[in-house]
């Protein structure tokens, strides 16, 4: 008997989701997921998935499918997820359990300049009010992580790095 388990995760930090049923809350960030658009749900895991995988652009281009497909309704998380690929962030966990954004690639335009940003809030605003303090507060964490990032990369001594593997 071959049993497959899929692991819901939160559309806004991407740790797992808690629920049953069309209700799902995340532990970490307090996001509250209503799931009653299966088909939406469908593709925005297959999105979501894609990002994951670091494939931004493909996830980002599928994003902004979903945003023409399904004008109605809440997609917050889909321009929020819009703009994690924009911005070439991923949230990781680390050893106490904490996300905090991994950046695969320093992107000069900051978060809260972002259409994409301004379009997550403003659905979020509509249909998901509890959303927007989260988006706000995920956005913040960015741009300080950003911040450390471009200062560290700022006193570091430019060097070249070879990678070679042979089989």
């Amino acid at each position: 008997m071959d049993v497959t388990t899929t692991v819901i995760r939160c559309g806004v930090c991407g740790a797992p989701l808690c629920g049953t049923g069309s209700i799902y809350k995340c532990e970490y960030c307090g996001n509250v997921s209503h799931r009653g658009n299966p088909a939406l749900e469908d593709e925005l895991m297959t999105a979501n998935a894609l990002r994951e995988c670091t494939r931004f652009d493909e996830a980002q281009n599928m994003y902004k499918q979903l945003a023409k497909k399904y004008k109605d309704g809440d997609l917050s998380e889909v321009y929020w997820n819009q703009l994690l690929c924009e911005q070439r962030v991923m949230f990781e966990t680390n050893e106490k359990g904490e996300h905090f954004p991994s950046f695969y690639a320093i992107v000069s335009d900051e978060v809260t300049d972002s259409l994409c940003y301004e379009c997550a809030i403003s659905q979020a605003t509509q249909h998901a009010p509890e959303r927007v303090a989260i988006f706000e507060k995920m956005a913040e964490k960015m741009a300080n992580a950003k911040l450390l990032y471009t200062r560290i990369r700022e006193s570091e001594k430019p060097y070249d790095v070879f990678v070679c593997f042979k089989k």
